[in-house]
């Protein structure tokens, strides 16, 4: 469903706020407390971000901000779910945003992976 042209003025005015406040984040948990603000202001329930450097040493400079339940970053790290992770796959493949309806055509995905993604989006909260 297309946004209205009130609710587009809404959301960029969100992004240039954000990008504003961004400026001034010097920790993990001003960043963690900004990104957990405009998750919210534009309606979804949760946000994560994880960053991987690729290179010799794969372990530094990682980074794991969120505010799901404890649980979820307990099982989403102990099994190792970040190589097998839809979403993750997809951003290693696209310089834009992107609809969770729409990762199938970024990266192949199985009945396993299908189950990550049931009924979201990256772009809009969930009607």
């Amino acid at each position: 469903m297309p946004r209205s042209i009130d609710g587009a003025r809404m959301t960029f005015d969100l992004t240039q706020e954000f990008a504003a406040q961004f400026d001034d984040v010097r920790t993990d948990a001003a960043l963690e407390a900004l990104l957990g603000r405009a998750a919210t202001q534009l309606g979804f329930d949760h946000f994560a971000l994880s960053l991987q450097p690729r290179g010799a040493e794969p372990t530094a400079g990682e980074l794991l901000l969120h505010d799901y339940p404890e649980e979820w970053a307990r099982v989403y790290t102990g099994f190792e779910l970040a190589g097998r992770d839809p979403v993750r796959r997809a951003c290693d493949h696209s310089f834009t945003g992107f609809a969770w309806n729409t990762i199938g055509r970024i990266v192949p995905l199985n009945r396993e992976r299908q189950s990550y993604s049931g009924g979201c989006s990256l772009l809009a909260p969930p009607s």
